[in-house]
């Protein structure tokens, strides 16, 4: 499989529904229906790309590569600001508190959120979930955000940069939490850094451009039946989601039958995703206040 490139096609012979996937369990639900051939199952011919980064994936929907992407609030609201008719229209992974923590050097002076102050801190990208959640997280208890650098690391590079020293603290996720806390080496800051936005919210979902929404809605409803039907399927077959995991996104097959696994929504509802756009707006990653129903479609 080359990252970006379709990992297989379906065998029907309409038209292809390109879909961008992503083997992070919380954005996963395309590709175990792919894996497990539950949309040939409800007639749709799914040519599924699997793509690291919501601000990736939403250019390539903004241009027509693709029909069909998943990613995080951030960069499809910050791509509706910027005039492109973005919609959600179906819910994917939701809040995890065990998925994601704030972590430090466990030898370093890091102990408190003030102690971010005039520190460096990495992020995968700058105006992203992660970088609000640690912004709010320090403002919440007793730092200043204002005070933080924040640098651009990949993901998986998130622990050997903490370690290295490059940086004081990162956000760290499944599955590299698993690893990163089975090498030691590090200590959890903030364990539940992602509770800033409330108990239940969206860490990602499903969107197209609105004008192909419209154009093929009947498609579009069908794709999301099969979503959240694996959805379910998901929830109770951990062992068999593991193993999709570990052979598409080359992992350690112990690793990834050990992570901690995202649940996963089976509705969509602006209350989903209005404390991620408030934040946004507080924070000034978006220009203006968004209210949630401007970026949801419902089908």
């Amino acid at each position: 499989m080359v990252l970006g490139q379709p990992v297989v096609a379906s065998a029907q012979a309409s038209k292809p529904l390109r879909v961008a996937g992503n083997t992070g369990d919380a954005y996963a639900e395309s590709v175990y229906a792919h894996d497990r051939g539950f949309f040939e199952k409800a007639g749709l011919n799914v040519d599924l790309s699997i793509l690291a980064g919501g601000s990736i994936i939403a250019a390539s929907v903004a241009s027509g590569d693709l029909d069909i992407g998943v990613s995080n609030i951030i960069p499809v609201a910050l791509a509706y600001l910027r005039g492109i008719p973005f919609s959600f229209f179906c819910s994917g992974g939701m809040y995890d508190p065990d998925a994601a923590a704030l972590c430090v050097a466990n030898d370093g002076p890091i102990k408190t959120a003030k102690d971010l102050e005039g520190q460096t801190v990495a992020s995968s990208s700058l105006t992203d979930l992660n970088t609000l959640a640690i912004r709010t997280w320090v403002d919440q208890n007793g730092g200043d955000s204002t005070k933080i650098r924040f640098v651009e690391v990949p993901s998986p590079e998130m622990q050997s940069a903490l370690l290295r020293g490059t940086v004081s603290a990162a956000p760290i996720f499944e599955p590299f939490l698993t690893v990163a806390r089975n090498a030691g080496g590090i200590r959890l800051l903030a364990p539940h850094m992602y509770g800033v936005f409330g108990r239940s919210f969206m860490i990602c979902g499903y969107f197209a451009r609105s004008d192909w929404l419209v154009a093929n809605a009947a498609v579009a409803r069908r794709f999301a039946s099969v979503i959240y039907s694996t959805g379910n399927w998901a929830g109770t077959h951990h062992a068999d989601t593991a193993a999709i995991l570990a052979r598409v996104g080359k992992l350690d097959p112990n690793l990834a039958s050990g992570m901690s696994r995202a649940p996963y929504g089976k509705v969509l509802v602006p209350a989903m995703l209005q404390s991620t756009l408030d934040l946004a707006y507080k924070y000034k990653i978006l220009g203006r206040r968004l209210g949630a129903n401007e970026i949801i479609k419902q089908i």
